[in-house]
Parts: structure tokens; C-alpha cells; sequence
């Protein structure tokens, strides 16, 4: 399955484009936070931040949210649940180089019987994501995973974020990934990135 690639701007506008319908905010439109690396790495998301371990120089938790699902003659509710890791670690080619790592899975993960059905890349010189969208049969089940690379000069934050979805019948097969960009962002020192990438300070 060859990655698409596209700018952040155009990753922002493919995503979102399914987003509005579905999203959701919670009821007191407040932000959960979790902060990384005495600072210097902040994840923001819409939902609940459970389970924080830190440990040798990586930091790991669970977020989830509910949602509901566009559908006739009522919207259709479901769970978004994501286990959410980062290391900061010393900046490398190889550990910058995300499609290499991606590519370097593919078919473990189609061992796993995890199909990976729509891949796509976003590549900058400071910040890279690939975003894979898929789904396991018997029972369904539908994720996103994201690889995230943050370059900040000699740093590098590595990011991985596994999400699933549990959603009702007659969901279909939603924008799972529009979910993921619009639930969630991440910060960078000073300079804020939407899930795509996209700086937004």
C-alpha cells in the first residue's frame, strides 16, 4: 500500500473534512493536559488522561473519549481509546525517517491480522506524522495509529499513539482519523502542532 503524501495544510483540510459531523466536544469544554519532559513536550486532548508511567526517559498514558457517529434517524454513539507513548531521545536520521519504520512493519502487522486499509504522510524537515487507518475482522474493530517525529534542534521526540474505536452498528466505515486530528494536538517548547503537523502558534 504506497503512503499519500500531502502538505500539512492539505493533510488539515482532508481530515477535518470528516471531523465536523462526528465531533463532539465534551460537555465542559475543558482540555485535558499531560506534560512531558519537564516540559518540553505537551499533549492536549478533549477527553480523559488515565494510567501515566514514566520511565527510563519515555512517558506513556491512556486517553479516551466518547463519540457519536452521523446516522439516520439518530447519531450512533461510540469510544475512542488511545494508548499514547513518547521518548525523548538524542535526534537521528534513522529514528527521523518514518516511512523506513513504517515500512519496516507492514508485514508483521499483516501477520497480526491488523489490515492497514489507507496510509498518509505528512513530511517536514522538522515535524513528520504517518497516519494509518485500518481494522481487524472477527469481532471488527477499527483503528488509527500514528507515528509522530518532533526535531527540536538536537532532540527528538518520538511519539507513537494507538487509537481504536468502539462504535454501534451502522456506523459504516467513518473518518476515524479526522477524530484523531481533532481531538487531540500536541506542544512543543513554544510552538503548538495539531495532530497533522501543523504548527498553530
Amino acid at each position: 500500500m504506497p503512503l499519500k503524501f500531502a502538505s500539512s495544510l492539505t493533510l488539515v483540510a482532508l481530515l477535518s473534512a470528516g471531523a465536523p459531523a462526528m465531533a463532539q466536544p465534551l460537555a465542559n469544554g475543558a482540555l485535558a493536559e499531560e506534560v512531558m519532559f519537564d516540559g518540553a513536550l505537551v499533549f492536549r486532548g478533549d477527553g480523559a488522561i488515565s494510567d501515566r508511567v514514566d520511565q527510563d526517559g519515555k512517558a506513556s498514558f491512556h486517553f479516551w473519549r466518547p463519540v457519536l457517529y452521523p446516522a439516520k434517524p439518530w447519531p450512533i454513539a461510540g469510544r475512542m481509546d488511545c494508548d499514547i507513548s513518547a521518548q525523548d531521545t538524542q535526534f537521528s536520521p534513522e529514528l527521523f525517517d518514518l516511512q523506513a519504520r513504517y515500512d519496516a512493519v507492514r508485514e508483521s502487522r499483516r501477520d497480526k491480522g491488523l489490515k492497514d486499509d489507507d496510509a498518509l504522510a505528512d513530511l517536514s524537515e522538522t515535524v513528520r506524522r504517518i497516519d494509518v487507518a485500518g481494522h481487524v475482522q472477527r469481532p471488527l474493530r477499527r483503528y488509527v495509529v500514528s507515528y509522530i517525529a518532533l526535531r527540536d534542534e538536537t532532540r527528538l521526540y518520538d511519539i507513537r499513539m494507538d487509537c481504536t474505536f468502539m462504535q454501534g452498528d451502522g456506523a459504516g466505515k467513518p473518518n476515524n482519523a479526522a477524530l484523531v486530528h481533532y481531538y487531540t494536538s500536541f506542544s512543543l517548547g513554544v510552538a503548538q502542532f495539531n495532530s497533522a503537523g501543523e504548527n498553530k502558534s
